[in-house]
């Protein structure tokens, strides 16, 4: 007689119902139910009430997409067996369990402090949190391993991926705007190991628009004003916490988002102010803003003590970001805030060239060959070309009571950033 098995289903916005009757234990495990309590956009939730969806959420979605992609379709979209199929839904799954709490924000501390990142980590930390409950599934990390290792990861973590598919649509849905529509890049998404992950060419244009959500997404959340300059706060009071002691950078992957938080509270000096100006919304306000020539005009001023100085794309490349030179912007800012007499903060995105979105690949069926978005798609070249330039800004944040003082200094804060 053949036993009932009941299935587990978890209901999250925007997927509905997700299956996870076959990683019960992965799920039921401390480490990723500690993933409830780390928010996707960190610290995005004190200018978006909304955006306070977690990495589990996430993380369910991004399986969810997963499965729709590949999983659930007997079709020839791809040429993954069933047990690689298996082995990337779980991968997929748990793909975000390395994290520390507050997620990306704390990455440049952590490569400041120990030259690594969570990716570094992230085979090691599989083992130590899921080894017991990946065997209960019928995997192993090893197994895991092979999907990272080899193309099949492109279906994760890709421009096309579920990874970006899910978090695109979740955040933009989460701060009040309309969630966009990635099924269709699910339905014509194809992954043959010899190509990789591709769209077929005759729906190249899905892609397109998928990459003008993606664009929406860094200029509205990721790379807003207001988000950055929260964010950029936090990411201080965190280093000055661990500076003096309240807690260690090893405990971060343990910690969860509210474990944080009332560590700041229990801190002392600038880490504390730092926190308690971020719940107040006394955060600190822009004085100089660098932008690229051409594009002074996306900075909005609108009356306010502000001071917009131009530079050459050549020199915003060469300008020093946070998830590569923390450190040498700490010490800058040491030099700045002597110079300007107060606490002045450096606040920067990536260079240019690296804020262009990745050139997806398309598949020509009738050809048997790949390509890229850009070979077939001008609009793309547009995005590559124009969105960088339009959202990069270093910028040079101060206390409100100093901000019209610091606003007349952009001399000072150009000679220290070398421009």
């Amino acid at each position: 007689m053949s036993i009932y098995v009941p299935r587990k289903t978890i209901r999250i916005p925007l997927d509905g119902i997700v299956d996870v009757s076959r990683y019960v234990p992965v799920i039921d495990s401390y480490a990723f139910q500690r993933l409830k309590h780390i928010k996707q956009l960190s610290t995005a939730d004190y200018v978006f009430p909304g955006a306070n969806h977690t990495r589990f959420e996430h993380s369910l979605g991004t399986l969810q997409k997963f499965n729709n992609m590949f999983l659930y379709k007997d079709s020839a979209n791809s040429d993954l067996n069933g047990e690689e199929k298996k082995l990337v839904a779980v991968v997929a799954l748990i793909h975000d369990d390395t994290h520390n709490a507050y997620a990306h924000l704390t990455e440049p501390i952590e490569e400041a402090i120990k030259g690594s990142s969570h990716d570094d980590r992230w085979l090691e930390t599989i083992k130590r949190h899921y080894e017991e409950p990946l065997e209960e599934c019928g995997f192993s990390a090893d197994d895991l391993r092979k999907v990272v290792e080899s193309n099949m990861g492109e279906i994760i973590w890709d421009i096309i991926g579920v990874d970006k598919l899910d978090y695109i649509q979740r955040d933009l849905y989460h701060i009040g705007l309309s969630a966009p529509d990635v099924e269709s890049n699910i339905a014509y998404t194809i992954f043959l190991k010899n190509k990789g992950l591709c769209i077929e060419e005759k729906n190249s244009n899905i892609v397109t628009n998928f990459i003008h959500n993606w664009y929406t997404a860094h200029s509205e959340i990721y790379w807003r004003k207001s988000c950055l300059i929260v964010e950029t706060m936090m990411r201080r009071a965190i280093w000055d916490a661990i500076s003096n002691g309240t807690f260690e950078l090893e405990q971060m992957p343990e910690m969860r988002d509210w474990e944080v938080n009332a560590a700041l509270l229990r801190s002392e000096g600038r880490a504390k102010e730092l926190f308690e100006r971020i719940l107040s919304r006394n955060s600190y306000k822009t004085a100089i803003s660098f932008k690229i020539e051409g594009y002074a005009n996306s900075e909005r001023v609108a009356g306010k003590p502000l001071t917009v100085v131009e530079v050459s794309e050549e020199q915003a490349n060469k300008c020093v970001v946070e998830n590569k030179d923390f450190k040498e912007i700490l010490d800058l800012e040491s030099v700045l805030s002597r110079e300007l007499s107060t606490d002045a903060i450096i606040s920067t995105s990536p260079q240019p060239e690296r804020l262009r979105p990745k050139d997806p690949k398309i598949y020509s069926a009738g050809r048997k060959e790949i390509m890229n978005l850009s070979d077939v798609n001008r609009e793309f070249l547009s995005y590559q070309r124009i969105m960088p330039k339009r959202i990069w800004a270093a910028r040079i944040l101060v206390p409100s009571e100093d901000r019209k003082r610091v606003s007349e200094m952009p001399s000072v804060a150009k000679k220290y950033l070398d421009f």
